[in-house]
């Protein structure tokens, strides 16, 4: 589908936000212009839309965003419970002693494109066109939201590399369609298992009418 380039900026504004309070500089308001005016938002969300994740496969998205992690720091995971489906769980902090643990979650997986021929734009290239819309499955759903909080988190780090609190992540190539072997289990395995507590979480879900933010819809899986 569609999704305004000034959506998922504004987006990944919101997320810088949200992890202010885990700050210890003062340099971020000046920050967050800069993130307005850059690209790098819409670079990452094309790299992804152009890979045919669909359900349940990842196609290798999660490879691109663990590259970028773990070069901020992050310590980074891959877990199976089943063949088909790749869930990535990782961290930057001290799981032990930093508090809050602040978890970003989404999925790569997009529901099957249908017929191409009806579509104004092809799915999987991640065109924008002249009114800086992007074109592609998964734009909104979701991964200009995975984009987003990526590139804010880079942003965020560069000017914080001490912040307070640990950051998460987790990625799952199964939430449309069963969504059993996905984010679920990744959750019971960190929190029964493991005996993690996560204080916060941010979806990079859409769910706006007239403004970022305005809305908190029940959804559903589904497909055109």
């Amino acid at each position: 589908m569609k999704a305004k380039l000034t959506y998922i900026l504004l987006s990944c504004l919101i997320v810088l936000v949200i992890i202010k309070t885990m700050s210890t500089t003062t340099a971020f308001n000046q920050h967050a212009v800069q993130v307005v005016t850059h690209s790098r938002v819409g670079s990452l969300a094309r790299e992804l839309i152009r890979i045919e994740s669909i359900t349940p496969s990842d196609g290798g998205c999660q490879t691109i965003v663990r590259d970028r992690l773990e070069k901020l720091g992050f310590e980074c995971e891959t877990m199976k419970f089943n063949e088909e489906v790749t869930n990535l769980w990782a961290h930057r902090g001290d799981l032990d002693a930093e508090k809050p643990l602040l978890v970003f979650a989404g999925h790569t997986d997009v529901v099957p494109a249908g017929p191409v021929s009806e579509w104004s734009h092809p799915p999987f290239e991640g065109m924008i066109d002249h009114q800086d819309v992007l074109h592609g499955r998964g734009a909104v759903d979701m991964k200009g939201g995975i984009a987003a909080f990526v590139i804010a988190l880079e942003d965020f780090i560069q000017q914080n590399p001490n912040h307070k609190g640990t950051i998460g992540i987790i990625l799952t190539s199964d939430e449309e369609g069963p969504a059993k072997f996905g984010t679920k289990l990744v959750v019971q395995e960190l929190t029964l298992d493991r005996g993690l507590e996560i204080d916060m979480s941010i979806i990079g879900e859409p769910s706006s009418k007239r403004y970022v933010g305005d809305a908190i819809k029940v959804g559903r899986r589904g497909s055109l």
